[in-house]
């Protein structure tokens, strides 16, 4: 590998800066982010201190009508995911629970009805309260004795076909449903959409979303129970526990899509058939957001990144043989944060790709769009979370500080590691799927024990993710096979195979995010950006082979030499990188005076105005 300099001068170092933005953003900038951007500038979202959980949770509503308002956010937006998921990224990197009601109002509830309006002109009156914000959207799915099950949840709506109506009923303490922002604030009333499962002469039909009455300006409605929640650090967000007790909803607040039918005397017209196939179609909203969510922590990883590079840049410490440097002098510091601004531009990379798809073909495209979801939102999401806590350890004292934003983040993933699918759940159940999927495609899959490769070639390091995911995928699907005729059951073979397997649904996590990168950074005409990209995705590759060195060694893939190689070339690709750190942290398009910190640019200034 050559060695190249940052590029010099102001061209140049535009037209690279250019080129990482194209990238990190998909090509769409100007045409999906940038007003959005722009809308954060407003003071509303200036930093404010000592806000009790009340006013936090009000400044929330506050800001997400102001973008709604300057924006002209249209009620139907989860119809043009590019612009829901930006509106998702930026927010959350100023506002965490903004970003969580966005996500709840409008690709949730608004999402589910703007998917059954078809036909349908009796919603339109909900749909405009919903879209002017008149009131805010509430989705209650999950219940407190059902959550990653949440199938097999216990709110019933019964029709009476003598009042032409359907009466909504929480029957028992479990069936509470848990963690809706359904709490009475501030006069601000609550629409819900509620999955429930659907009664009829005396047949359980499956489950199927209503809409419901929460609260009005006066507070909440008869047979509505709302219990607050616990305060959780770094999320104001007025989650609550709720209950129903007989509430009467009109016919046309059942979500039924044109194709289903209840007739006045109850008898349900519905093409699918089973009652999995009609779950799976009440929630197919929460797709939407499990990608916005996941888009949503890695732009927080991007900012962590850009705060605390450019705290370390101005940050001294004392070094062998010099009065003082920038921490970012050190390596030990670079070998923290380069590898992690690698995973990040990968990652990035992924979600957009992800993001794309998911555009392409809607919220119900199949199990292998599923599974790429949630393959995604699994090692995307994990990156992340492991990156923002990297970067609020390297700030030191500065990085607990809600000022600093990251302290925020953190707060975050704690909430989107386990929302819209718990992680551990949503990849389990890919993985049981990609068993039976077909083989890696060959060009990806490196043969074991070639003594002349080149381990600085990315390309070479995709093959060996390849290798593993392959290897693991054949030898996982064999041993189940095994187990399962020999098994009194499937849960007891499944739990003797479950750890190779979702290391199997990891690595084709990593190995998708690998190749995506690779792709981008083929598509860009810059030679210093494309440079330094190719650096992070060498960097990334050799980071993701190490954690995993033993494995190749015993596969024969690695020699006892390359596992003892490796450490020093990542070193080696992070000194490499240190004259392209703050060009790849400008690709965000993150200035301070987007983020508002006191470190991230001249924190010495910051203190010294402040007092």
């Amino acid at each position: 590998m050559s060695r190249y300099t940052a590029p010099s001068g102001v061209a140049g170092a535009r037209r690279a800066v250019e080129a990482l933005v194209g990238l990190v953003y998909g090509g769409t900038f100007a045409d999906v982010h940038e007003d959005i951007r722009a809308a954060l500038l407003d003071d509303v979202f200036d930093h404010r201190e000592g806000l009790t959980e009340h006013e936090a949770c009000a400044l929330s509503y506050e800001r997400v009508r102001s973008l709604r308002k300057r924006l002209d956010v249209p009620g139907d937006i989860a119809s043009d995911p590019l612009r829901l998921f930006a509106l998702m990224e930026w927010t959350c990197l100023l506002d965490t629970t903004a970003h969580s009601l966005l996500s709840i109002h409008y690709g949730l509830a608004l999402g589910t009805l703007h998917a059954r309006r078809s036909g349908r002109s009796d919603l339109d009156d909900h749909i405009e309260e919903l879209a002017s914000m008149a009131s805010m959207g509430v989705y209650l799915a999950t219940e407190l004795g059902y959550g990653n099950n949440v199938a097999a949840l216990e709110t019933e709506a019964v029709y009476d076909s003598v009042a032409d109506e359907f009466v909504l009923h929480t029957p028992s303490a479990r069936a509470r449903k848990f963690m809706p922002n359904a709490v009475h604030r501030d006069g601000v009333p609550k629409l819900g959409v509620v999955l429930a499962r659907l009664k009829t002469c005396g047949t359980d039909e499956g489950v199927f979303p209503f809409v419901v009455r929460l609260s009005d300006r006066a507070g909440p409605c008869p047979g509505v129970h709302v219990t607050p929640l616990p305060h959780k650090p770094g999320l104001s967000l007025d989650n609550a526990i709720t209950a129903f007790d007989h509430v009467r909803i009109p016919r046309r607040n059942a979500l039924f899509d044109p194709t289903t039918h209840l007739s006045p005397d109850g008898v349900l017209h519905c093409p699918l058939r089973s009652h999995r196939s009609r779950f799976l179609h009440a929630v197919g909203a929460v797709a939407t957001g499990r990608v916005g969510l996941t888009a949503a922590l890695v732009a927080c990883a991007r900012a962590s990144l850009a705060i605390t590079l450019g705290y370390s840049f101005q940050r001294h410490s004392f070094a062998p043989g010099r009065i003082d440097v920038p921490v970012i002098e050190h390596r030990v510091h670079q070998r923290v944060l380069f590898p992690a601004l690698a995973a990040t531009y990968a990652m990035t990379s992924l979600v957009n790709e992800v993001k794309r798809c998911f555009a392409a073909a809607g919220p119900c495209a199949g199990t292998e769009l599923e599974d790429l979801l949630a393959v995604t939102k699994a090692v995307a999401s994990w990156s992340a979370a492991e990156t923002i806590h990297l970067c609020r350890e390297r700030c030191g004292a500065q990085g607990m500080f809600a000022v600093n934003r990251i302290a925020d983040y953190v707060g975050v993933t704690q909430g989107v590691v386990t929302t819209e699918g718990d992680n551990l759940v949503i990849l389990s159940k890919a993985a049981g799927n990609l068993l039976g999927a077909r083989a890696v495609d060959t060009a990806h899959t490196a043969p074991p024990g070639a003594d002349d490769r080149d381990l600085y070639d990315p390309r070479t390091l995709l093959g060996l993710l390849g290798f593993r995911e392959e290897t693991l995928r054949q030898e996982t699907r064999e041993d189940y096979g095994r187990r399962i005729l020999a098994a009194t059951d499937r849960l007891t073979a499944w739990n003797e195979v479950s750890t190779p397997a979702l290391a199997m649904a990891g690595t084709r996590g990593a190995r998708l995010a690998l190749g995506q990168l690779l792709t981008d950074t083929d598509a860009v005409t810059d030679s210093h950006a494309r440079h330094a990209l190719t650096l992070l995705a060498t960097l990334y590759g050799l980071s993701e082979i190490s954690r995993e060195s033993g494995w190749y060694l015993a596969h024969r893939a690695l020699a006892p030499g390359d596992v003892l190689r490796i450490p020093r070339m990542i070193d080696e690709l992070c000194a490499r990188t240190l004259p392209y750190a703050r060009l790849l942290t400008d690709g965000f398009a993150l200035p301070n005076s987007v983020l508002r910190t006191a470190i991230a640019d001249d924190y010495l200034g910051h203190y010294s105005a402040t007092g």
